[in-house]
């Protein structure tokens, strides 16, 4: 319902259709290889003065658009590639792990970088404590866990042990 909006709410709202215009232009005047960092956006559309924010002409909401425009295209599938594929390798983790504690971990992590990934779209997203999350949840995503690679070395030397004692019952007839 945007006619139940407050004014403050429709003047943000226009704020970031202006903004999302400005970045479409930006990304068409230098598709293949983007802006580079340190250059502002460009703004074709004048957007409301918010010089309170001091990287208002470098950081757009859209901070998935704001990727286009500073690496290009290549860099800008570069970076859907990384969290596409995170997202696939931590869903398919998840499916293997029986329930507990490592599932949950794995099933938050994936949750993360896909809620951070839509956030992505709508907000100034690249903030260290931001980033250090989501490269968290991306480690746990791709990652074996520490106990995962402590229990299946623990099952191989079990294993062999069990093998070494086997060996010489077989030998005379007996049973391992």
């Amino acid at each position: 319902a945007p006619d139940s909006l407050s004014a403050k709410d429709q003047s943000s709202n226009l704020y970031r259709e202006i903004e999302k215009f400005d970045l479409w232009v930006t990304i068409r005047a230098a598709p293949a290889d983007g802006l580079g960092f340190g250059q502002p956006f460009l703004r074709p559309i004048p957007l409301p003065d918010i010089s309170s924010f001091e990287f208002h002409q470098y950081l757009p909401h859209n901070s998935l658009l704001w990727i286009w425009i500073k690496t290009g295209f290549f860099g800008f599938v570069a970076m859907l590639y990384i969290l596409a594929r995170t997202i696939a390798q931590g869903t398919s983790r998840f499916r293997k792990l029986p329930t507990g504690t490592d599932a949950v971990v794995a099933l938050g992590a994936v949750r993360f970088v896909v809620m951070y990934s839509v956030f992505l779209y709508v907000e100034i997203a690249w903030e260290p404590r931001n980033v250090v999350l989501l490269a968290l949840s991306m480690g746990l995503c791709t990652g074996p866990l520490r106990r995962d690679r402590d229990e299946s070395a623990e099952t191989a030397r079990v294993d062999e042990s069990r093998a070494k004692r086997a060996r010489p019952l077989a030998a005379v007839g007996g049973r391992p």
